[in-house]
């Protein structure tokens, strides 16, 4: 086990803001942009997304969001965060949130995890000043400190934690979805 500084194993990038993006380059219909809004825990949610043009993208290609990505929001529910799987690579990084991106998928699959931890959850909430509305920076996660295990022996549980979570993930849109009638005993 080692101790690393989450800073050192990934690059860790504040969402676009100023004039980089503004609110009338919004459409209704283009790609995804995933805003803070948008952060559950350890999913995304589409209730009230947002969307920017394929120009925009063009223009700002550093916020194009991969695979094994890793989306806090800067301020107010800091304790959420979600891993970028496939279905959202190429998703647009909103203005309030900041971006880990690691090395590797199952780096980055370890590092959610570890960030799940309730010791680290709270470590967060500590450093982020206890105001009214708690605010999250680049530089107070890249002082995070992440133990790391053998890679032999963590990332291949890491990988079957996130297909277990993605299998749940799943049946819960099933169920969702599911007419109510059919839950009705005759």
């Amino acid at each position: 086990m080692s101790k690393v500084k989450l800073g050192e194993i990934a690059e860790i990038q504040a969402g676009p803001f100023g004039t980089q993006l503004h609110k009338n380059e919004y459409v209704t219909d283009g790609i995804l942009m995933l805003n803070a809004k948008n952060i559950g825990n350890g999913e995304i949610l589409l209730d009230d997304i947002d969307c920017v043009s394929e120009k925009v993208c063009n223009r700002l290609p550093m916020y194009i969001l991969q695979e094994g990505d890793i989306l806090f929001g800067r301020a107010g529910s800091i304790e959420r965060h979600t891993y970028v799987s496939d279905e959202y690579a190429g998703s647009f990084q909103g203005t309030n949130c900041i971006r880990i991106r690691c090395k590797s998928i199952e780096e980055a699959i370890y590092v959610s995890y570890y960030l799940w931890l309730p010791q680290v959850k709270k470590l967060i909430e500590n450093k982020t000043g206890g105001s009214v509305l708690s605010y999250i920076t680049t530089d107070l996660l890249k002082e995070i400190t992440i133990e790391l295990p053998d890679k032999n022996t963590t990332l291949s549980i890491d990988r079957l934690l996130y297909t277990i979570d993605e299998k749940r993930r799943l049946n819960c849109k099933i169920n969702d979805n599911l007419p109510y009638q059919s839950l009705m005993v005759a």
